[in-house]
């Protein structure tokens, strides 16, 4: 069931994304309460009801912007999904960029978000379910370096990418055999620079996977050789790391295939 909480808030947070506010409602349920730290001035300490959940999400936008919301990470702890957000924004009237880290707590019940807390910190989230230290460290770590990874290839700063790399780390991408060692992901990258006039990686979503994995979803945007036809595809990475380093990535094409392929679903 876990795997399905995962998923519930997962959607929750992409119908925010795209402003459907229907498509967050219907995930919530009716009685829904809400919880938001007495910290946050201008924020109502408690709110109830799908009401709540309208009033709740238009307080930033009210407050600043050009607001958004930028997913880090996604912890699952059975009936309690934990997420890691930077909001992003600039100030009402001034103009100044704003940058605030919050962790959203969800308790799902029944295939509905019962209940919605958000917290300054995510070790208050933690200790708020007595889960403080528990799971958390060597997954947000995973996830921490698998966001370095896929940032540095985006950049093409693959000295950066080695350093995260095991020396044996495996390679598996459909298009290509199976290959081993750090001089064989050079290689593997060299066929994108082969294949395609540019490319670039943007959206990057990363997430955790257990304690030894974690995935990154992002749109791979290609202009091909010759044609200069762009072309957006949604593409996935799966790295398993042991002590800190990946050793095996393994690259989809289908983001509902790698997610299926660590156990969580789209």
């Amino acid at each position: 069931m876990s795997q399905e909480n995962v998923a519930i808030v997962h959607a929750a947070f992409r119908a925010f994304e795209s402003d459907d506010m229907d498509g967050v409602l219907c995930l919530c349920d009716e009685d829904i309460e809400i919880t938001q730290d007495a910290k946050l001035l201008g924020a109502p300490g408690h709110q109830h009801g799908h009401a709540g959940v309208r009033e709740a999400f238009a307080l930033w936008p009210d407050l600043w912007d050009d607001f958004r919301v930028e997913v880090l990470r996604i912890d699952d702890f059975g009936d309690h999904v934990m997420v890691a957000t930077v909001n992003r924004g600039r100030g009402k009237g001034s103009g100044a960029p704003v940058e605030m880290p919050f962790t959203f707590l969800f308790s799902i019940r029944a295939g509905k978000i019962a209940e919605w807390r958000l917290f300054m910190s995510e070790e208050q989230a933690l200790e708020a379910v007595g889960l403080s230290g528990v799971g958390v460290a060597l997954s947000s770590e995973n996830v921490d370096v698998m966001r370095r990874i896929v940032e540095a290839v985006g950049r093409r700063d693959y000295q950066a990418v080695l350093a995260s790399l095991d020396p044996e780390v495996e390679i598996d991408d459909t298009d290509i055999p199976e290959s081993t060692g750090t001089d064989s992901f050079l290689e593997w990258l060299a066929r994108w620079d082969e294949a395609w006039e540019s490319w670039r990686v943007e959206d990057v979503e990363v997430r955790a996977a257990g304690d030894d994995q974690a995935i990154a979803l992002f749109r791979m945007v290609t202009t091909g050789k010759g044609s200069g036809i762009e072309l957006t595809r949604a593409d996935a990475l799966v790295a398993s790391f042991r002590g800190g380093k990946a050793v095996k990535l393994g690259y989809y094409n289908d983001q509902a295939l790698a997610l299926e392929a660590v156990g969580l679903r789209a």
